[in-house]
């Protein structure tokens, strides 16, 4: 049982100061790694898990080439980049000096990649599903799922182009604004593509 102390006290109201208390420990997220300025912390872990997924492949397959190490370590490192972008998100802006977090000009077309993935694979497949984990219910196909996948697609294209006319004008906003807007670009002409039977 803690013990507290009364600092303040009221008819109405009381105020208690635990005295044994543990102080609260940081998240992970909030360690500030000691690296040089051109090797960010997100890169660094980005890196790291990469290579830890593609020493996992290489020993579970008992195969090294380029190909399984392109793959392997593209997919641990992109998975490790949404996820530092994505905890970006829920943390306060005061507390967004870690190292681990990405700089806008990388979660900008990040967060693009994400929505135009999402749609273009709604586009391709022609139909929403609620996914393995909820029985793969069908919940839209045909040309609904189609324009729901554009319009998951266009999503980004507002905040962007907001971003690349605010003023005053940031730099690493609008590198990162208009990375995104490229982004876009290449999921709309994939979906076309495979629409018109390019690929």
């Amino acid at each position: 049982m803690n013990l507290a102390k009364i600092v303040y006290a009221d008819p109405r109201i009381a105020y208690h100061v635990a005295m044994d208390e543990p102080p609260k420990k940081d998240r992970w997220y909030h360690y500030q790694l000691p690296l040089p300025a051109w090797f960010p912390g997100w890169l660094v872990a980005c890196m790291v898990v990469g290579t830890t997924t593609f020493l996992a492949f290489w020993y579970g397959l008992n195969e090294l080439n380029w190909k399984l190490f392109g793959l392997s370590f593209g997919l641990g490192f992109s998975m490790t980049l949404c996820i530092l972008v994505l905890v970006s998100v829920k943390v306060k802006p005061d507390q967004k000096n870690s190292g681990l977090f990405p700089p806008i000009y990388i979660r900008l077309p990040v967060f693009a990649a994400l929505f135009v993935g999402s749609g273009l694979a709604m586009v391709c497949r022609e139909e929403i599903t609620t996914g393995a984990s909820r029985g793969n219910r069908v919940i839209a196909q045909g040309p609904a799922a189609v324009v729901f996948g554009f319009v998951t697609m266009a999503a980004p294209i507002p905040w962007n182009v907001w971003l690349l006319r605010r003023q005053p004008r940031r730099i690493p906003e609008r590198v990162g604004a208009a990375a995104a807007l490229v982004v876009v670009a290449i999921g709309f002409g994939i979906a076309f593509s495979r629409m018109l039977g390019y690929s």
